[in-house]
């Protein structure tokens, strides 16, 4: 016996042609897509990298400059120390060379209010 080929067999071929083929193009843009997504997770994680290495070197050059700035005001401040211990130590010099015996009788004085004090304790 001969088969007469419909023409809704045919169609039916045909759309089962077209499903497979679908299904393939399917599964090869899902896997086009996960290699993509992978490449992209990979540019993603190298970008996050760099910024991070830029925010930790911002970091570093921060307390760089933040100890720098210390050390400044830190020679600064012995300076001025430097300076204004000198200025007393003349100013108590010339006040000796002055006065010698008030400036005898002021520490005599000094020495004598230790000792109470001490005495007391």
């Amino acid at each position: 016996m001969f088969h007469r080929h419909s023409p809704a067999a045919a169609i039916e071929g045909h759309l089962r042609a077209i499903q497979s083929e679908l299904s393939q193009l399917g599964r090869d843009a899902g896997r086009q897509a996960a290699a993509s997504a992978s490449g992209l997770s990979d540019q993603l994680g190298t970008a996050i990298e760099g910024a991070l290495n830029e925010i930790a070197e911002r970091y570093r050059s921060g307390r760089r400059l933040a100890a720098d700035g210390a050390q400044r005001l830190g020679s600064q401040a012995i300076k001025v120390g430097s300076k204004v211990g000198h200025d007393a130590l003349d100013g108590v010099s010339a006040g000796v060379e002055r006065r010698p015996l008030a400036t005898l009788a002021v520490a005599i004085a000094i020495g004598m209010l230790i000792g109470f004090a001490g005495r007391r304790r």
